[in-house]
This record gives C-alpha cells, structure tokens and sequence, in this order.
C-alpha cells in the first residue's frame, strides 16, 4: 500500500508540474466520497459542490468522486494526507489510524445525539486529545455531519434483543480497534472491510449482520439482503469533514470564506435531513417485510452495563479520565 501510493503521489506531481500555468491557472478541488451517491452523505457532497461552483465560478474546477472511485474507505486518508484529494467526509473510525484518541467520540452509549457529537468535537479539553495529532499528519477537520443512530441488521430467524444474543454473528465493523473490542465484548466475531464490500459480504455469507445507521443500509441496496434488525442505537454515527491542512492553509482567503460558506450550506441540508431518511429507511424495511425489533428500557441498560469495559479501555485508559469525564459532562447536559 505504502509502495503505491509514493507512486501515486510521485505520478501526481509530475501531472501538477506538467499542467501548471501561470497565475491564470484555476485551483482545483477534489472530493471523496467513499459510499454511494445516493446515500445522504453522497447528496450533501454533491451540494458542497454546487455551492463551491455558484460562488467561485470559473476560478476553480470542482470534481467529487463517488463510491471510492478515486479513493476507498481506508486509502481517502492517505490521498488527503498527500494532497491527491483536497476534502472527504469519512466516518470518525477512518481517522483512528492517525489519532487514536478520536475513536472516544464514537463509544457505545455515550454521545447520542447530533447535538452531542457537535458540542464534543468542538470542546477544548476533548478535541485536544487528537486535534494535534491528526494536523501533525496534515489533516484539518472541519466540521461534522450528523447520519443517524447505528443499529443491529442481519440475516436469519433468529432476533437479537440482549447482549446474549450476539453470540455466533459475524458482525461487519469498520477497523476501529474500539469497535472490534466492542463486538468481542458482546459475544460476536467483529469483522472488519470497507464499506463498498459490505453488500457482496453479506449476501455471501462473509458477514451475517452489520452495524450501520438504517439510511446505509437502504442507499447501498441490502434492504432485501437482510431478515431482521433490533433498533439498539448503540452508536450516533457521524461524518468528519477532513481537508489537506497545507492546501486549506495556504487558499487565498477569499476561497476559503467561499468554500466555507458552500460547507455551511451542506451541512444544514445534512442536518435537516439525516433524521428523515432514517425514518424512510424504516418504513421502506418495513414495508418489504424485513422483521424490526425495539429493546425495552430494560434490555437497553443490560447492553450498556456489557459494553463497560469499553468506555475503560479506550475511554480513559486511551483517551484520559479528564477528557471521560468531560464526555459524560457533555452527555448529560446536552440534549
């Protein structure tokens, strides 16, 4: 991997070098989308675009890459790191290679709402645990797009309700050693791949359930692969919007107030939004007869008492007891 992306990045300056033009030349921006440009992500990306467009004109050239085309779910990193690509928006666990400590912001059954998510990433005590790491490592974070909650959605007849009942499934995770450790603590076998694979896994018998919010699984196309899902909420997934720090940092200031502006405008479409495609995707398993499940208050305490030794290990073990204990702050007075 490392061998080719020196050659990717070598073939890209050589191409930079052989197109640059005096200072009339437009600045070109690329985006990564690494899932489907159905998918609620793939729209706001493609509103980013057009808003970038309509306010910059012909002084850029704007390309967006959908389904990992250009870069997959884990490769994104290092094509941002070396400036092959200027902006994705990956879930939090694809920048765990480079900063560790942000895996808390993702802990079972801890921030629970877009709004939580939002007020943590932006406090000073809990974005210090990684913000200098991943900047160190050329990436800039920008902002955060709210998806939905992560639920349980699998194949065959028999439900899941409890922590017991996970025993024996091959769960699809991304590879986040804390959602590894979770799976393993709940009993089932984590198995991790990119996202673009997961639908094949499943139908093949790879995998036997996945971990995604319900809008994912319908905008890539399992709706029809899958039997059952437990509405167990045990993740609030989320959407970092990381850009190539040096490419951010030296733009002309009038482009980046633009393509900060085009943000905003993508980013409240996303936030209006991800709770009602969550919904339709509901209604849609409903409607095709996939069986869902809701845990009572009392099988939800049972899944938060068996995923403590989670919040231990990579909470305040990994991350510090100051930052834990500034998350449960969060956790509690944010709605």
């Amino acid at each position: 991997m490392r061998r080719q992306f020196i050659k990717l990045a070598m073939a890209f300056a050589a191409a930079l070098a052989a197109s640059a033009a005096p200072a009339l030349a437009q600045t070109k921006i690329v985006l990564n989308n690494d899932g489907s440009s159905l998918s609620i992500k793939g729209q706001a990306m493609q509103i980013w675009k057009d808003e970038i467009e309509a306010r910059l004109g012909d002084d850029v050239t704007v390309e967006l890459h959908h389904a990992g085309s250009l870069f997959d779910q884990k490769s994104q990193i290092q094509g941002v790191q070396l400036g092959m690509v200027q902006i994705i928006a990956p879930a939090i666990g694809i920048y765990t290679s480079n900063a560790p400590n942000i895996s808390v912001l993702s802990l079972p059954y801890l921030l629970e709402t877009p709004t939580q998510v939002q007020a943590a990433i932006e406090d000073p005590i809990v974005a210090a645990a990684f913000e200098g790491d991943l900047e160190s490592r050329n990436i800039k974070l920008l902002d955060v797009w709210p998806n939905g909650p992560k639920d349980f959605f699998y194949k065959g007849d028999r439900p899941i309700l409890v922590p017991e009942d996970m025993r024996g499934f091959k769960f699809r995770v991304q590879a986040v050693p804390a959602d590894l450790e979770t799976m393993r603590v709940l009993g089932a076998n984590g198995i991790s791949m990119t996202w673009t694979k997961v639908p094949t896994a499943l139908q093949q018998g790879v995998i036997d359930a996945i971990e995604p919010s319900a809008n994912a699984v319908v905008s890539a196309g399992m709706v029809e692969t899958i039997d059952q899902m437990t509405r167990v909420g045990y993740q609030y997934s989320f959407f970092v919007v990381g850009v190539n720090k040096g490419w951010w940092d030296t733009m002309p200031e009038d482009q980046r107030a633009a393509i900060s502006e085009a943000l905003d405008v993508a980013t409240d479409w996303i936030t209006q939004n991800a709770k009602e495609a969550n919904a339709e995707a509901y209604a849609l398993m409903a409607e095709k007869g996939v069986v869902i499940h809701d845990i009572t208050p009392e099988q939800r305490q049972l899944w938060i008492d068996a995923v403590a030794p989670v919040w231990e290990s990579y909470g305040v073990n990994l991350a510090g007891e100051k930052v834990m204990n500034r998350l449960k702050e969060i956790a509690a007075t944010v709605e």
